[in-house]
């Protein structure tokens, strides 16, 4: 997980991500709204949820600035003390250190925001309610991490790998930078192949 994401202690997380437009205020009002009814619902204290923002593009430091968010010890990790965004955090994916657990393919645009996106979303998420999908999350996560972890078995020992999972969100951080980039490199090589 990236820098941001992993420093934290609490329970449950939160992320919106901003692909295609930089910070702007309605954005750190949504997300503060989205965890405080999540929380709510949740019944969890403040300290048990952490929101994150991330986003992609290099934001407007007056924005930033009003709502108090200052650089923490994390390149392009920001954090504020403010009482109305809270625990929020902002990841700059564009500032994070070239580190084997941050995002190597920077730059990322989506449609996200078009309506007919949005009704895919909530169609899937219907699914995903109405047909008790997420009941077997962790019976498909426990054989994700099986499989894996048999396939580490196979790679030589001096290869160090670490899988971390909550749910079927899993990470795998390789032991340098250049093993994670040829992996992605061969990932992507792969897809020319697919139709």
């Amino acid at each position: 997980m990236a820098d941001g994401l992993r420093d934290t202690n609490a329970k449950e997380e939160l992320l919106s991500f901003k692909f295609t437009e930089s910070l702007t205020e309605d954005a750190i009002e949504h997300l503060f709204v989205c965890g405080h009814l999540y929380r709510a619902k949740q019944k969890l204290k403040r300290t048990e949820l952490q929101c994150f923002l991330l986003i992609s593009k290099t934001p407007n430091t007056d924005i930033m600035q009003q709502y108090g968010f200052e650089q923490t010890d994390k390149a392009g990790v920001y954090a504020t003390s403010s009482p109305m965004p809270g625990s929020m955090r902002i990841i700059l994916l564009n500032e994070l250190k070239n580190e084997p657990h941050n995002p190597v393919l920077g730059n990322i645009n989506t449609f996200g925001g078009h309506p007919v996106c949005c009704a895919a979303g909530l169609a899937a998420f219907r699914v995903l309610l109405e047909e008790n999908i997420v009941e077997s999350v962790n019976e498909k996560e426990r054989l994700f991490i099986h499989a894996l972890s048999s396939w580490m078995h196979e790679l030589p020992a001096s290869k160090k790998i670490s899988i971390r999972s909550k749910g079927l969100m899993i990470a795998i951080e390789f032991e340098n930078f250049e093993i994670n980039k040829s992996v992605i490199d061969a990932l992507i090589a792969a897809t020319d192949y697919c139709p």
